[in-house]
């Protein structure tokens, strides 16, 4: 949650900053607690563990992407990821092995001439998911037999311990 506050502030925080952007971008979905679950509380390793038996894939449609750690959590789990091309999770992917992409149109910001303290400006762009590709792959994953081991060695490849330490060699010049 927000540092500083208790987790009940911090939520309703990150609901009336969600209802703010929605309102300065003239769109019209309104934060109700059935809608959008905001959890501030720090979650034990059990319940992260029950999440990731629950699904079938674990997807991450979003229009931007850096490394996404719930995403390689899922791989470690042999949980195949649907993820938008062109973000950093499709990187992990090895298409019907462990996942599958979704088709992605370079295209303006939502509210391209609206500026946003702390988010975005008016004149970025990101790759916005093709809705009709996701649902299609997501049909996809139900029925199709992903690798789940190799899910799960994918995810120690690219675990944060591989990473940062090649990182960590890169910047040392070793």
């Amino acid at each position: 949650h927000i540092p500083g506050t208790n987790a009940t502030d911090s939520g309703e925080f990150l609901k009336n900053r969600c209802s703010e952007i929605l309102n300065t971008l003239n769109l019209t979905h309104s934060i109700d607690d059935s809608e959008i679950v905001i959890n501030t509380e720090r979650w034990s390793n059990k319940n992260i563990y029950s999440l990731h038996q629950l699904g079938n894939c674990f997807i991450t449609a979003s229009r931007g992407e850096g490394w996404c750690l719930p995403a390689s959590d899922a791989l470690g789990f042999g949980k195949p990821l649907i993820c938008t091309q062109s973000t950093s999770p499709c990187e992990f992917v090895e298409p019907n092995i462990t996942g599958l992409c979704v088709m992605s149109d370079w295209d303006n910001v939502y509210g391209s001439g609206v500026n946003i303290e702390g988010i975005y400006t008016h004149n970025e762009s990101w790759y916005n998911p093709k809705l009709w590709h996701l649902r299609k792959q997501m049909r996809k994953a139900v029925t199709h037999k992903f690798d789940r081991k190799k899910c799960m060695e994918t995810a120690f490849k690219y675990s944060r311990e591989k990473v940062g330490n090649e990182i960590s060699r890169i910047l040392h010049n070793n």
